[in-house]
């Protein structure tokens, strides 16, 4: 008889299949298609999860914690020539799930912009392969990355049961798109005919290389299209980080057509010598964590890698005391824009060189945040667009303030910005010790919020394991900095590097014009004022000026 369903109250009945159902059903199935059926049952998910045991009993105390200055540090468990990997099995979320990240350093781009669009072209080649497994992965719960920006990065994440054998498929595939690469270019450079002479892998291969070579090529030639603060914030960074490669030497490699040789021969050199850090955290044993760093090493070294020799380190140009000012005329690339912006940067120094001046920039930040907004936006109307927060170009600090918007042409927004922060120091001299101190609170409540998910650990640990700083104690240490904080210290840290007046102010002032500013444009401020316009003048100041090098790498 009918039932009725305990959840939803939707009523069914159950019956038995009998043989002679299931005979009348092949028959009509045989009438209607003739024989042949289409009807299949998808394949099995090989991804979804059947196992959800947590590896590690109740922890206590630290073990337990989820709060940023109370947790324990991963471990690590192993250190060679060619592969740094740490563990750490959790404790506090108490949840079947596994976070793995691993970075593969190797120098691909000191080698040149080619080299890197071609490294760019791979990972988006290698994501496309794989997309046949990524909606098993999806739906089962898993979820992995594979892509270069100045290095190689691979991540997986997930319930940890499914996890290896998810990591072995894309790391497996990335050989595999690699070799059937080559084999193609050698079947095209021996037949007649370049199509007829590679077999269907290849020219599937062919087709997704050029599926992608299109792709990088429109994002990257709709750059001049976003928003003007995100064009300023790019040349930015070109003019920060030294021996950097430009977006249109990019496009000179992406307007090539697409050659399976010359990809497979850039991508093979590029990793032929590599080291690897990787983090493996969660519902996982340390041995586990063996296993899968590596896996995922051996990947690489079956691809004939070696230990590289030495990592790149990052250089950050050294502003020269005074103001130095980037002008872009975006405009003559989009005519469609109207909004301009203005983006000026302070530099103050090395990150972690000095905690109690990491301290007051970022209370300094979060006070004038309130501050600039108040005046520059609500006030004066400049843009729809403000904000005053810390600055970071990797391992070097400062302070910055940016409007975006049509009201005012960026000389004119660069000197009401001017009189805002001359005016903060009284508004910080009449600050009264409740307020201060309710602003080093609600810094410290941002700085120590307890996480909610695994995966914000996971991403803290790593902020210490990817530039092989392991300080791990770091954090506290700059709490307690902040902690013993005084308004003089602030003032302090605005009057060596900020005020107009400063004696250690280095201020880069990024302007990017749109149709509001008209014919306004920025004039050298005093004789020892830089105004750049272009690429070539960015990188021949640059050339001239001192840089940060990123501290040395510690040992494990």
């Amino acid at each position: 008889g009918w039932k009725t369903e305990k959840w939803y109250k939707a009523a069914f009945k159950e019956e038995p299949l009998t043989q002679e159902m299931i005979a009348e059903w092949k028959a009509s199935l045989e009438k209607t298609l003739g024989g042949q059926s289409f009807l299949r049952l998808p394949e099995p998910n090989c991804f979804v999860p059947e196992d959800f045991t947590l590896c590690a009993p109740d922890g206590e105390g630290a073990e337990m914690s989820k709060f940023p200055l109370e947790v324990l540090p991963p471990l690590p468990v192993i250190n060679d020539g060619m592969l740094r990997a740490w563990h750490k099995t959790d404790r506090a979320f108490k949840t079947p799930r596994e976070y793995v990240l691993g970075q593969i350093h190797t120098d691909t781009y000191q080698r040149g912009p080619e080299a890197v669009a071609m490294m760019r072209l791979f990972c988006s080649v290698v994501q496309d392969d794989l997309n046949t497994f990524s909606y098993d992965a999806t739906m089962a719960g898993l979820g992995y990355g594979f892509e270069f920006s100045d290095n190689l990065s691979i991540s997986f994440g997930g319930f940890n049961n499914k996890l290896f054998d998810l990591a072995k498929v894309v790391v497996d595939r990335v050989g595999k798109v690699l070799v059937d690469a080559e084999t193609a270019a050698a079947a095209q450079a021996a037949g007649d005919e370049a199509l007829d002479a590679m077999d269907d892998r290849g020219q599937e291969l062919l087709e997704k290389l050029e599926v992608q070579r299109q792709l990088l090529l429109q994002d990257y030639n709709n750059f001049v299209r976003e928003d003007p603060w995100s064009v300023g914030n790019y040349y930015l960074s070109q003019l920060m980080l030294r021996n950097s490669w430009h977006l249109s030497e990019y496009i000179e490699v992406l307007e090539n057509p697409p050659d399976l040789a010359k990809l497979s021969s850039s991508v093979r050199q590029a990793l032929s010598q590599a080291q690897l850090d990787i983090l493996v955290h969660g519902n996982v044993t340390a041995d586990d964590s063996k296993s899968m760093a590596t896996m995922v090493c051996d990947g690489f070294k079956q691809l004939g890698a070696t230990p590289l020799p030495e990592l790149r380190r990052k250089e950050v140009t050294k502003l020269p005391l005074g103001t130095t000012i980037f002008e872009y005329d975006l405009v003559a690339e989009n005519p469609a824009q109207e909004n301009c912006s203005t983006h000026n940067i302070y530099q103050v120094g090395p990150s972690n060189e000095d905690l109690h001046r990491d301290a007051c920039v970022a209370l300094a930040c979060h006070i004038a945040h309130v501050s600039a907004f108040q005046r520059l936006r609500t006030e004066q109307q400049l843009g729809y667009i403000v904000q005053a927060f810390a600055w970071r170009e990797h391992h070097v600090s400062g302070f910055s303030i940016l409007v975006q918007g049509a009201r005012e042409a960026p000389p004119e927004v660069d000197r009401l910005m001017e009189e805002w922060l001359a005016s903060f120091e009284q508004e910080l001299e009449d600050m009264s010790e409740e307020d201060f101190q309710n602003n080093v609170q609600g810094v410290l409540t941002q700085t120590t919020k307890k996480w909610s998910r695994m995966a914000q650990e996971t991403g803290h640990h790593w902020n210490e394991i990817f530039p092989r700083r392991y300080d791990f104690k770091r954090y506290g240490q700059a709490v307690k900095a902040i902690e013993g904080l005084k308004k003089e210290d602030v003032l302090a840290l605005f009057r060596e590097y900020l005020f107009a007046d400063a004696p250690q102010r280095r201020k880069m002032s990024v302007r990017v014009l749109g149709t509001s500013a008209k014919d306004v444009r920025s004039q050298p401020e005093g004789p020892t004022c830089a105004l750049l316009t272009g690429l070539e003048e960015l990188r021949e100041f640059q050339a001239g000026c001192e840089f940060w090098p990123a501290p040395p790498p510690s040992e494990m």
